[in-house]
């Protein structure tokens, strides 16, 4: 019988739970809790001076990780973000930047939940099932922490599960082409 009803209340009302809950994070979580977020931040605004990798300079390494063993999308990423919110609002301040690439953050891990439940329904029949996922991953107590926090994490599951549901589309053969780009990407 509930085979005939649809899912797509119960995915929004998940949606709305995993929002709020980041949300309360990012705009009241103090710094120095989340996990090198400060090296996340500092980083960031290094990719912000400039368009390409920027030196390793004392501001960086102070905390013993170099640039140059990390990812650069995410940075770069931030740093443009930045850049573009500098341009918005020209007074903004460290803090005021640093809650804003918390959100930008919880949206790459919104980004994650929703091709959790794009492979679920890939690989999960029943309509009802496809949903348990996406409800465990919501609920997964570190995902929600690191969602409303600075850190690479958040576009690297984010990638990965965007990966892993063209590449399921790839084996079921269905638009193959189309499919392996994204899967590529």
């Amino acid at each position: 019988v509930w085979k005939r009803h649809n899912t797509s209340i119960v995915m929004g009302f998940l949606l709305l739970l995993f929002f709020s809950y980041a949300i309360f994070i990012a705009l009241n979580l103090d710094t120095g809790i989340m996990p090198d977020e400060h090296t996340h931040f500092v980083f960031s605004k290094q990719f912000a001076s400039t368009w390409g990798i920027p030196p390793d300079v004392p501001e960086t390494y102070v905390r013993g990780v170099y640039i140059k063993q990390n990812p650069f999308l995410y940075y770069w990423l931030n740093g443009r973000i930045i850049n573009l919110l500098k341009v918005i609002l020209p007074g903004i301040s460290d803090w005021q930047l640093r809650v804003s690439l918390r959100i930008i953050n919880i949206f790459y891990a919104l980004g994650t939940i929703y091709f959790c439940y794009q492979l679920s329904k890939e690989l999960i029949k029943h309509k009802w099932w496809q949903l348990l996922p996406v409800f465990l991953l919501t609920n997964t107590i570190m995902f929600v922490f690191l969602s409303g926090g600075i850190n690479y994490d958040n576009l690297a599951i984010l990638l990965s599960m965007a990966g892993l549901t063209y590449l399921v589309r790839v084996f079921k053969g269905r638009t193959i082409l189309a499919n392996s780009l994204a899967w590529l990407i």
